[in-house]
């Protein structure tokens, strides 16, 4: 969340995708070093007693796994979007190079779970944790040189403010016209010109009848004025931002029933360990 705030409304996705990548190769190197130097790992076993490890051994390893574990919740979500951001949905072309390109993404994502599953934890177990902490490292390095190289041609875009934002507007401009009775034709909805739409970067979503009962939010009334004549974003909004709070209400059956999949997922990085 925190790193979908901050590619809408701060910087650049890709700048933030660099820095988050950064902050993941520093952390595997925390971890590196801490499985690596005798003064950073615990004293090994004397039989049945096994000495704790210090305070400051504590610290330097789960800052690492800290410093890991946040930047890779930022990267898995910013890096999709700067991928996409890549193609244009309005070439035919480009539009099944994206298809393409997820697949691929998916592809790669699963193949690296694999081997992290299987042949690192089999080069930790029987070489050393240091070994396989390393060639973990020695990979999220060349991954973050090889986005610095190609930096200067990737497509970026701008901060376009959050979108959750857009979709609370919906949400309140609804409940201020919940007795509001929503026009059959549509085209009375509330919308604006295509130009105000190019300059904001945003695109223009076509009308559908499927919960009708957002459209209140997008249905005009006396009240909706501020002073000088502007309408309240807060009590009136466009046809695209009722749609794309559609978008998302049609999503989350799918994202419902992906919950279980995703629980034994993540099971596969602790199988082999245990």
């Amino acid at each position: 969340m925190t790193a979908v705030f901050l590619s809408n409304q701060v910087i650049k996705n890709a700048i933030l995708s660099f820095i988050l990548t950064s902050f993941s190769c520093d952390g595997m190197v925390i971890i590196t070093l801490s499985a690596s130097l005798q003064s950073l790992k615990p004293r090994p076993c004397e039989g049945n007693s096994c000495p704790s490890a210090t305070q400051v051994q504590k610290i330097v390893f789960y800052s690492g796994l800290y410093l890991i574990a946040f930047s890779s919740g930022g990267v898995k979500s910013s890096l999709l979007p700067l991928g996409a951001d890549q193609f244009d949905d309005e070439n035919p072309a480009e539009r099944t190079k994206q298809g393409s390109f997820f697949n691929w993404f998916y592809f790669c994502i699963n193949v690296g779970a694999l081997t992290s599953s299987t042949l690192i934890v089999w080069i930790q177990e029987h070489v050393g944790w240091a070994v396989g902490y390393g060639i973990a490292s020695l990979c999220m390095a060349l991954a973050a040189g090889c986005f610095l190289i190609g930096m200067p041609i990737i497509r970026t875009r701008e901060p376009q403010g959050c979108p959750l934002k857009r979709v609370l507007q919906v949400l309140v401009a609804c409940l201020h016209k919940v007795n509001l009775r929503v026009p059959a034709d549509s085209s009375c909805l509330y919308d604006v010109q295509d130009n105000d739409f190019n300059i904001q970067g945003t695109r223009k979503l076509a009308h559908t009848t499927q919960f009708r009962f957002l459209d209140k939010a997008a249905t005009m009334s006396d009240l909706d004025c501020k002073e000088g004549g502007e309408y309240s974003p807060w009590r009136l909004c466009t046809v695209t931002q009722v749609e794309e709070l559609k978008m998302l209400l049609r999503l989350f059956p799918i994202w419902v029933a992906s919950i279980v999949y995703s629980i034994a997922y993540a099971q596969m990085y602790t199988t082999l360990v245990e």
